[in-house]
């Protein structure tokens, strides 16, 4: 990955640091004029208030068998000097925490704080432990943030990056040695009894004759990857115990795997660049940056990790007028907080209609926020771009770019090609489904009896569960409850699924994720390529979703004596169709007339 985007997208937008080290002079202290660089060393660890304040710290001081020696202090002091007046002359906002315990204690509070982390991996001097630091990446790493860490310690990252990759990584479940120990007898026994007299003629090439004969008759380097397996992770265990934690998922995990300067890990939700102390005389925050952006490029983030945080950066530094695009002006504020504040407490069935009110009006305001930054997020996409195709100019068969998008994008090498363009056809026309109700567009399975998948296409103005004011309406009449269409459709599998890719672009398919994997779907016609087939549905809930997605309705049907009947039937919703698609749907069941203006306001001047 080029430096200049990492330094973009990751470097460039850190404007503060936290220091976390046991050894650190706080701020306070630095600002005293007794611990200028050229009078008092060591004299911060001894005289410092807040440093005689941390309890951690007086215990250091007091036990003179453990205690820095004043030569280490006097280094960790100008140090600290230095990093934190390089951090002042280049306008970086930075803090100060000297007790991990703390951290730990009051994790949320320190977590909102930086942009970066500068984190000592000995923040237990007395005992030399590293506990208290891999216990704060393990904490960055499963936080719902992603955190940029330096791991900075005297000692050789080298000796640092095993105990850090397996804590971020976790332990894994392997087969038992009990059980790799009977299957190791079970083919010992094999070769013993029908291969007896082929190893007496095999003198000089015994271990190919064997290693043939393996691969013949069993997975031989299954079996060996399991006894590896085994080992490595009993090794991990034995070196660095109650370091890790278990862990079945460790595509979210990657470390250095050669040698490198600065060595780094990716864990989950955080980034760390293992990078020894230099000399006080040499320490600055921009030195710490500059391997940051190594250790970055080196790891190569993927393309729409990097388009997706260059979007968060320009959402952050967004300015006032891009602000003001959201509500042009201060009569539209006041009428959005009218409009939320006239909502009705809560539907008959509990869920605040303020709720509804406000997703959506916030689903309209970020969308014209959203336009703000689109421009700078284009103008990064397009150097990105160059990157991921350097010879832009060369015709790329369709297999070429979806080969280099699975490599850039570090998918599984097993990926199959057709997998990839099912991908792209179910974003390009559905999205996960985050409402509390249904609405046209939305996709669910009934789940009595055999599945059966359904598009509700009814506008969504007589989907919204709330009471009709005009006083004749049928729906008036059905309040709470509620009546709507949807159109029946078909999940196609096997050759189906990659035979409509093929015609994908007629618009005879909708592609959706179903219980992780994406299908085509197809309507279900009345006869030939006639009209689409409308089915009825009721719900006494009005059409609010409950727990797990689920749904109990009625459907319209008719009986053996062709009488009409109500079956109830339970549903869940796996999906929504993209507005485009799904109005589609509607205009081709005959919905012309769908009403706009269904939360307009009426308001009448009073006298």
């Amino acid at each position: 990955m080029p430096n200049e985007l990492v330094n973009e997208v990751y470097i460039e937008p850190i404007k503060s640091v936290l220091f976390i080290d046991d050894m650190f002079p706080t701020y306070a202290g630095l600002i005293q004029n007794k611990e200028d660089l050229n009078e008092g060393a060591g004299e911060i660890y001894k005289d410092d208030d807040d440093f005689d304040d941390d309890a951690s710290a007086e215990r250091i001081l007091e036990n003179t068998d453990t205690r820095p020696d004043d030569n280490e202090k006097d280094t960790e002091r100008q140090r600290a000097l230095r990093l934190t007046e390089s951090c002042r002359n280049s306008g970086f906002i930075f803090d100060v925490e000297k007790d991990p315990v703390k951290v730990l204690e009051k994790f949320p509070e320190f977590l909102n704080k930086p942009d970066l982390i500068v984190l000592d991996y000995i923040l237990e001097p007395q005992t030399n432990s590293s506990d208290k630091s891999i216990k704060i990446l393990k904490k960055l790493s499963n936080s719902d943030r992603f955190n940029l860490v330096i791991l900075h310690s005297t000692k050789d990252p080298s000796e640092i990056l095993p105990k850090v990759a397996y804590a971020l990584r976790g332990k894994l479940k392997v087969e038992t040695s009990k059980g790799l120990l009977r299957q190791a007898n079970k083919i010992e026994d094999q070769l013993l009894q029908d291969n007896a007299l082929l190893y007496l003629n095999s003198a000089g090439r015994s271990a190919d004759t064997w290693r043939d004969r393996l691969k013949i008759k069993h997975d031989v380097d299954d079996f060996v990857c399991k006894i590896a397996n085994l080992a490595l992770e009993n090794y991990f265990e034995k070196r660095y115990p109650n370091t890790a934690d278990d862990n079945s998922d460790i595509l979210t995990f990657e470390c250095s795997t050669k040698a490198a300067d600065p060595y780094w890990v990716k864990g989950q939700n955080v980034f760390v660049a293992i990078v020894k102390k230099n000399s006080p005389d040499d320490s600055s925050i921009n030195d710490l940056l500059a391997h940051l952006k190594t250790a970055l490029a080196d790891y190569a983030p993927t393309p729409i990790n990097m388009l997706l945080r260059k979007g968060i950066n320009a959402f952050r530094s967004a300015n006032i007028e891009a602000l003001k695009s959201v509500v042009s002006d201060s009569k539209t504020r006041a009428a959005i907080v009218y409009h939320s504040m006239a909502a009705p407490k809560e539907t008959p069935e509990g869920v605040p209609d303020l709720e509804l009110r406000i997703s959506d009006l916030s689903r309209k305001a970020f969308t014209a926020f959203a336009e703000s930054v689109h421009a700078s997020v284009g103008s990064f996409g397009e150097k990105l771009y160059q990157y991921t195709f350097p010879n832009k100019d060369d015709d790329y068969s369709s297999d070429e770019i979806i080969s280099t998008a699975i490599t850039k994008e570090k998918a599984n090498k097993n990926t199959k090609h057709f997998e990839i363009a099912l991908a792209l056809n179910a974003f390009l026309c559905s999205e996960e489904f985050h409402g509390i109700h249904l609405t046209n567009g939305v996709v669910f399975r009934v789940i009595t009896g055999k599945p059966q998948y359904f598009i509700c296409a009814t506008p969504s103005c007589d989907m919204v569960p709330r009471e009709s004011n005009k006083s004749g309406c049928y729906r008036k009449k059905l309040y709470p409850a509620s009546c709507f269409e949807a159109l029946h459709i078909k999940l196609l599998k096997g050759k189906d699924r990659i035979s409509t890719l093929q015609t994908a672009d007629q618009c005879k398919h909708v592609f959706l994720s179903v219980d992780g994997e994406v299908y085509p779907f197809e309507v279900i016609r009345g006869g030939g390529a006639g009209e689409p087939r409308p089915h009825i549905f009721y719900s006494q809930q009005g059409n609010f979703i409950g727990a797990g997605n689920q749904l109990k309705i009625s459907a319209v049907d008719n009986d053996k004596d062709n009488e009409l009947k109500l079956n109830e039937v339970e549903i869940e919703v796996v999906g929504k169709l993209r507005s485009e698609y799904a109005d589609r749907f509607l205009h081709q069941k005959g919905s012309y007339n769908s009403r706009i203006g269904v939360d307009f306001l009426n308001y009448t001047v009073q006298k």
